[in-house]
């Protein structure tokens, strides 16, 4: 067995999750408390997440190939999500740092809508974990 055989999209997984749900609750722990200092904090976490979730999203794709059809229906919404959230992550950190970044001032986007749309995908986030859960440990899914 080579390191290529092995599973890698439950090692990679982790990290995305770890990343994105931290930076979301700090993100919005800093707008409920009124400490924007602990925006970047935030927000570095959120890009942390959008990056790893790239990783995760291919290794999951590759063993989505390998995978017995055991539960097709819930794999498959799991695999439509996962390989959905690199994308929406991504559009919401570049966006984020284009606001930040870009030289004339026009309308700012208010924190209370970054807040929600992090919460967006943190939702998404949550239920593609508990599907690849029900994969696992309900319908027995070994790789």
């Amino acid at each position: 067995m080579t390191t290529a055989d092995l599973p890698w999209h439950p090692f990679w997984v982790h990290f995305p999750i770890a990343a994105w749900l931290l930076g979301s609750g700090v993100l919005l722990t800093a707008f409920v408390a009124g400490r924007k200092s602990w925006n970047g904090h935030g927000w570095l976490l959120l890009i942390l997440g959008a990056i790893f979730s790239i990783p995760a999203a291919l290794t999951g794709q590759n063993e989505f190939t390998r995978a017995a059809m055991k539960g097709a229906e819930v794999l498959e919404r799991h695999q439509l999500i996962g390989n959905l959230l690199p994308w929406l992550m991504g559009i919401i950190v570049l966006w984020k740092g284009h606001t930040v970044l870009k030289k004339e001032n026009g309308p700012e986007i208010p924190d209370w809508l970054w807040c929600l749309l992090v919460s967006a995908v943190s939702a998404l986030v949550l239920y593609a974990g508990y599907l690849g859960g029900i994969l696992v440990y309900d319908r027995g899914l070994r790789l």
